[in-house]
């Protein structure tokens, strides 16, 4: 995702970071948008831990913002769908 984020022809157009998380694990996808169609750059994703299966859908969303920020050190937009159920 690092050298996705660098490359000069993905930054052209607005990019989009976009996490979310479920109970099983969290995933991230950097999207970039085209003639206002999102286009995925690239898909990273990870499994929860048994500890970390058993957090709340706001903690684990939470976990996963900061999982793919330090994964990646990424500047882009970030959005989590973290709406407590």
């Amino acid at each position: 995702m690092k050298q996705a984020i660098a490359d000069p022809d993905v930054m052209l157009f607005h990019t989009d970071l976009n996490v979310d998380a479920r109970k099983r694990g969290c995933g991230a996808m950097l999207a970039q948008e085209k003639n206002g169609i999102l286009c995925p750059v690239r898909i990273e994703s990870r499994a929860f831990t048994p500890a970390e299966s058993s957090w709340t859908t706001m903690h684990q969303g939470l976990f996963a913002v900061k999982w793919v920020i330090v994964k990646n050190s990424s500047q882009n937009i970030l959005s989590a769908d973290c709406r407590p159920t």
